[in-house]
Formats: C-alpha cells, structure tokens, sequence
C-alpha cells in the first residue's frame, strides 16, 4: 500500500504544491487545511504544509497502527487537539475497540478476523 509520507520529501512536496496550486486555481483559495490519503503523513509532512502555507492537519487517526501496511503509527497519540510547531492537529475521533492491548492489536491488524470466528459486524 502506497502512503504520501513514505515518499521522499521531494516527490512528496511536489505532489501537495500541484495539488495545492489546482484548488487554489479552481476556488481562488488557497486551502490551510490538509488531510492526507489514508492517514498516510510521514517524517517530511509538517514541514512541507508549513512551507505551502497550511495551518491545520486532519490526518492523525488517533490509537491507529497502520505499520503493518507500511504506514504510519499513530497509536500514541489520543483524540485530543494540540498544535505542534506552526500546524494544528486535530485527530480523528477515535476509540479503542478493547482495553486489552493485545486483543485491539488482532482485531485492528485482521478485521476480518471476527467474521471467521461466526461474529458479523454491524454498523
């Protein structure tokens, strides 16, 4: 699975200007607010929208461990808002599915797990 901030810093400054010059062009507004593809944000992210002008992230998804897909861990961190630097982080409301670690961990990295064991999920 492909995530921005796996990319070099480069490329993935590169791919956030066009992206950022595109809606500039179309809105007449330059957006502030950035919400990576799949929670995907890496080492060189902060930087990058600092230096385009953004002021808010949406891409931390709190409690989260996406590194089984070569993706960010997130599980550090809670549903709370906090700024750090010139960017503003604001989580995505999240919970944990247990208070054991263990269990979250299997449910959370194989979620189909439940429906192999008779369970169906409802939403």
């Amino acid at each position: 699975m492909s995530y921005p901030g796996n990319l070099t810093a480069e490329l993935e400054f590169e791919k956030l200007r066009s992206l950022t010059e595109a809606i500039e062009a179309v809105t007449g507004q330059r957006p502030v607010t950035y919400l990576a593809g799949r929670y995907g944000i890496g080492p060189n992210t902060a930087s990058i929208l600092k230096r385009l002008g953004y002021k808010v992230d949406l891409s931390i998804s709190a409690f989260s461990d996406f590194t089984h897909q070569e993706g960010p861990d997130f599980s550090r961190y809670n549903n709370k808002i906090f700024t750090e630097g010139a960017i503003t982080y604001l989580p995505h409301t999240c919970c944990r599915l247990s208070a054991f670690a263990p269990l979250t961990k299997v449910l959370n990295d194989n979620p189909t797990w439940l429906s192999h064991q008779g369970w169906q999920a409802v939403w």
